[in-house]
């Protein structure tokens, strides 16, 4: 009885249960008739039944045929879809299925990443899919989730809402603001994709939003988004005009590669000065030198840039100094430290203050929560840019030097090979 809590029980209440008389007549007989399996059973109470209201009934959802569903091959049976909450395809949208081994077909839309990578691999497998009509009285809707940005401010919620509202659409909405950003998740019941790019379009266009899209599912992957994309290009931005700002980075990356820190640095130091005591000290003084130059002129160039709406032009004459001061170091032979420093000097000045005057141009091409996307693809130019550069010039070094020549005949040339590269491809950014 201590076991199962039940020390202050009424000896001659359990004796009664039992069979007995009395408490005496239990402790006289009941050792030898009953268990103490048997009692623990009389103390414990029965499991209470529950009631029939009570009782919760768990199924399954399954496609409802009165609402459309879909056919494969263009036949007139319905096949289940074994992973439409995961696809999240919608009756709005174009679907292709895919026949997979022991699970049925797998419905995906048609502009899915996972579907792309499974016709690389099985295209054998692919069918073609299409959505049932729905009967004349029935009108489904499907669940979308939208994903919104913009700068909080008193009463976007409900100037986003009505316009929901106005479409006779409901809404649940999840908001988070951080540092005077919103960003909102609302879950739209939708018949038809064509509504809600409708009204997608409409909520872009309220003051402070930046985006408003389509949230892709989270058991799907996002389709990557393609180069020059014009969701993230503010309206009225060329794609060109896009493709020549990033050539600007191809252009003037191979500077950085190859004058500042592979083969110029090095001759400068071991044949210009001739691997003197002060070699690197002179080389780095040019560079700061430089850039304290470009620290107290480029706000003013800059602001004189915006007020005569003239960064392309302030662009062009800094390209053609540092173009012409990199061609310029050439010339530069052992012993000439001083033309060597300003060279560096004059060519590394301009070459930021085009960095500068580049990037300026970022916030008219991108949207403001794209301006990461688009100078990823800047960047991206750059890499290629920089790296060409220096493996022409490293490949025209390993030649020479194989050739016996000597780092003041093959150096030069490396330096009008980065020169031209910077010209030709700056000419790209100042044509578009």
């Amino acid at each position: 009885m201590q076991r199962e809590g039940k020390t202050a029980v009424n000896l001659e209440d359990l004796a009664s249960k039992l069979g007995f008389n009395s408490a005496d007549d239990l402790f006289a007989g009941g050792q030898d008739e009953f268990s103490l399996r048997n009692i623990e059973m009389v103390l414990r109470p029965p499991e209470p039944v529950q009631a029939q209201e009570d009782t919760v009934l768990l199924k399954p959802r399954v496609a409802d045929k009165s609402a459309g569903g879909w056919r494969a091959g263009g036949g007139g049976g319905f096949i289940d879809d074994p992973a439409g909450q995961v696809l999240q395809t919608r009756t709005a949208d174009a679907i292709s299925g895919f026949v997979t081994r022991g699970k049925g077909v797998s419905v995906h839309r048609t502009d899915c990443s996972n579907l792309a990578e499974l016709i690389a691999r099985n295209g054998d497998r692919v069918i073609d899919v299409q959505w049932g009509q729905a009967k004349a009285d029935a009108s489904p809707v499907y669940p979308v989730d939208v994903a919104i940005q913009a700068a909080d401010r008193q009463g976007l919620l409900r100037d986003i809402s009505e316009i929901f509202a106005k479409e006779k659409m409901n809404v649940i909405v999840q908001t988070q603001s951080v540092k005077g950003t919103a960003w909102m998740t609302f879950t739209v019941e939708v018949t038809d994709s064509g509504r809600l790019n409708k009204v997608l379009g409409t909520v872009a266009e309220l003051d402070g939003v930046r985006s408003a899209r389509r949230r892709e599912s989270g058991g799907s992957k996002e389709t990557p988004m393609a180069i020059w994309a014009d969701q993230v290009l503010n309206p009225g931005v060329k794609k060109r005009e896009v493709f020549g700002w990033a050539m600007y980075d191809f252009a003037n990356s191979g500077y950085t590669t190859v004058v500042l820190t592979a083969v110029f640095s090095a001759y400068f130091v071991g044949a210009v000065a001739g691997k003197a005591e002060w070699a690197t000290f002179a080389w780095t003084l040019s560079l700061s030198i430089s850039y304290a130059i470009v620290m107290l002129t480029m706000p003013s160039i800059g602001a004189l840039a915006d007020l005569r709406a003239a960064k392309k032009r302030f662009l062009l004459v800094t390209t053609v100094g540092c173009v012409a001061a990199t061609a310029a170091l050439a010339w530069v032979g052992p012993g000439q430290v001083a033309l060597a420093m300003v060279l560096i000097i004059f060519s590394n000045a301009f070459y930021s203050y085009g960095e500068s005057l580049s990037a300026a141009f970022l916030p008219e091409l991108a949207r403001k929560d794209a301006l990461g996307t688009v100078s990823g693809w800047g960047w991206s130019f750059g890499y290629f840019g920089g790296m060409l550069a220096l493996g022409l010039c490293l490949a025209y070094v390993l030649w020479a030097q194989k050739q016996g020549m000597k780092a003041v005949e093959f150096v030069p040339v490396t330096m009008a090979v980065t020169a031209a590269i910077y010209a030709m491809a700056a000419w790209v950014t100042l044509r578009c």
